[in-house]
């Protein structure tokens, strides 16, 4: 049986995320022409559910860039009620 190859992980400063195709960075970290859009937003979906579900109190996104190709600026976002999540540039309304 061959022996796999160990799996990569972002090249960004703390991030322990899989490496997202030939970037060298993970779906959140690599240029927006690099990345799919769907599934960045599935990505980032999926990221919020984890966030909530171990009830973090802070949610880093620092240096991610977004679809629309820019970088948060913030290096994380604070619970403003219990269904809006914000930044100085950016909220999330939750379901």
């Amino acid at each position: 049986m061959p022996e796999s190859e160990p799996t990569a992980h972002c090249s960004y400063q703390g991030c322990s995320r899989d490496v997202h195709g030939d970037t060298g960075l993970c779906i959140f970290h690599a240029p927006a022409d690099k990345k799919d859009p769907q599934e960045f937003r599935n990505a980032l979906a999926k990221q919020i559910i984890d966030w909530r579900n171990a009830k973090a109190t802070t949610w880093n996104f620092r240096g991610w860039v977004f679809v629309d190709g820019k970088n948060l600026k913030t290096t994380s976002l604070y619970r403003i009620n219990r269904n809006t999540i914000c930044s100085a540039r950016l909220c999330f309304r939750l379901k």
